[in-house]
């Protein structure tokens, strides 16, 4: 029982008994109040005319009259049923009994003196106008029989001020049972006490329909995402994806399996292409310490394995820095100590460090730093030092390694709409279209110019992207209609300097000086 209430159908069905319920009670309460208001309302207006025409007779007379029973007339209709209960007495100024209706002998209605001057009659008659006249009692039943046993009513009783022809002050008291009112009053209140009572359980019961044909839907749901695992990925929730927020979630639901099926893919290639990468060196370095173990190497042998060693040890340190690189991406960390920096010295040190690289392939290397000048901004980012200088470093390297010689690589720096932007602009052949979209995946290599130097890794884009990314930043490629491809970086401009200080040997305006930790 404690696991029924604690479901989502049972709470739901809950929620529509409960709304649904206080609606109701609200209109048990009020609708009843607001008749009886009503029906007052009417009682008043028709006691105030008959005690207008009453009066309007008394004031013809010299002397009050001994009997009263012919001066009254009203038969008022309420609902479907007549009113013919009315009472009315005739007193002196002293508050002495001068005449009554049949139906008023016997019984004694209370009696408070109204002001000494009546007010004239007025026309038409407004009874919410003299409201202080009207009072509610409780007086014995006026039937006789119902007297007998003891039963009571309650009347709406109104006291006016007359002056007969002589200018005798008398007082006119007109009463209406409400006996009949406060039954259809009951009938009400019990019809409506039913109605609240039969609708909340038939809330319950279609609260529960709904809820249960809601909660139908979101356990296939979980069944399904239940039996997801590796190697069924490519299972799918076999639900309507309609515009309701079930089907939006299943939606969701299919398109988060998708992207993990992706991820999961993507993952296995890497693991193969890593696998694949690493072994490739490994398989080459054995091959040849294998024919140096079983023939007789000479000095020029011995020198030919070192190099060849040296150069595949040092492409091996760095795929495995690149892998570090990409782990640390993969996982969300930030770089480690943000600084403001400017940009034109990250695009200045990667371009002489980038010099010697270019001379060996015979390739012009240019820059073109930003002037702020005297209205722009200074070209100002916020960041790590050494990750964007492995941005500019892979793009310069890239651009020189697929130019030819005599070609000419461009590095220029420039701001604009609130952005830094650095373009590293080449003269190679460009990048096959089908490659366009897929250069910044990882193992991902556009073909090259012959002999344009050694095998790259093919993950220098994809840092350059996950760097870019980092710091909230664009990177695109596209191709040049004179021939190369230029690459555009956009980084957000830095608009505070923060404090100078020492950074790994170079002053720095530093915003935040403390590491930040990876999530774990």
């Amino acid at each position: 029982m404690p696991r029924l209430f604690s479901t989502l159908q049972f709470r739901l069905a809950a929620a529509f008994v409960l709304w649904t319920g206080l609606f109701q009670l609200a209109l048990v309460l009020g609708v009843p109040l607001i008749r009886e208001r009503y029906v007052y309302e009417q009682i008043d207006r028709a006691i105030a005319e008959e005690a207008r025409d009453v009066r309007k007779q008394l004031e013809e007379l010299p002397e009050p009259p001994a009997e009263i029973d012919d001066f009254v007339g009203l038969r008022f209709t309420l609902g479907s049923e007549q009113a013919d209960q009315v009472v009315a007495v005739l007193r002196s100024a002293d508050g002495r009994v001068l005449a009554a209706t049949a139906l008023a002998e016997g019984i004694d209605l209370p009696f408070v003196a109204p002001p000494e001057e009546a007010p004239p009659a007025p026309a038409p008659v407004d009874a919410s106008a003299d409201r202080s006249r009207f009072q509610t009692v409780t007086i014995p039943a006026l039937d006789p029989a119902q007297r007998r046993e003891g039963q009571t009513h309650r009347l709406r009783l109104a006291t006016y001020p007359v002056r007969t022809a002589s200018g005798e002050l008398v007082h006119l008291q007109v009463g209406m049972s409400l006996a009949m009112a406060d039954r259809m009053q009951a009938f009400l209140r019990w019809s409506l006490l039913g109605a609240l009572l039969a609708g909340t359980i038939g809330a319950g019961i279609a609260g529960w329909i709904v809820a249960g044909t809601i909660v139908s839907r979101i356990k296939r749901i979980t069944g399904a995402v239940r039996d997801v695992s590796p190697s069924r990925l490519e299972e799918r929730i076999e639900l309507p994806e309609g515009d309701d927020e079930v089907g939006r979630m299943a939606a969701e639901v299919n398109a988060m399996l998708r992207r993990i099926a992706v991820a999961v893919q993507s993952h296995e290639r890497f693991i193969s292409h890593v696998s694949h990468e690493l072994k490739t060196p490994v398989s080459a370095l054995l091959t040849e310490a294998q024919v140096l173990k079983y023939v007789r190497p000479d000095e020029k042998a011995f020198e030919s394995f070192v190099l060849s060693v040296e150069d595949e040890m040092r492409r091996l340190g760095r795929m495995v820095e690149s892998f570090l690189m990409l782990a640390r991406f993969g996982h969300g960390r930030r770089f480690l100590a943000e600084t403001v920096l400017p940009i034109n010295d990250i695009a200045l040190e990667s371009v002489e460090h980038s010099s010697m690289l270019a001379w060996q392939h015979g390739v012009t290397l240019s820059l073109t730093l930003y002037d702020p000048g005297t209205n722009r901004p200074e070209a100002l980012v916020r960041g790590d030092y050494d990750l964007l200088r492995v941005v500019v470093d892979n793009l310069i390297r890239n651009a020189i390694q697929h130019s030819k010689p005599g070609n000419k690589v461009q590095v220029i720096v420039d701001a604009e709409d609130g952005q830094v932007v650095l373009s590293v602009l080449d003269e190679g052949p460009g990048i096959p279209e089908e490659y366009l979209q897929k250069v910044f995946d990882r193992f991902v290599q556009a073909p090259s110019v012959p002999d344009a130097g050694r095998r790259g890794t093919g993950l220098g884009l994809t840092i350059a992207k996950g760097v870019v990314d980092l710091h909230g930043g664009t990177i695109k490629v596209e191709n040049r209609p004179e021939g190369g491809c230029a690459f555009t970086v956009r980084l957000p401009i830095a608009t505070e300097r923060g404090k100078l200080k020492p950074v790994n040997g170079k002053l720095q305006y530093v915003t935040e000086d403390v590491a930040v930790p990876s999530p774990r």
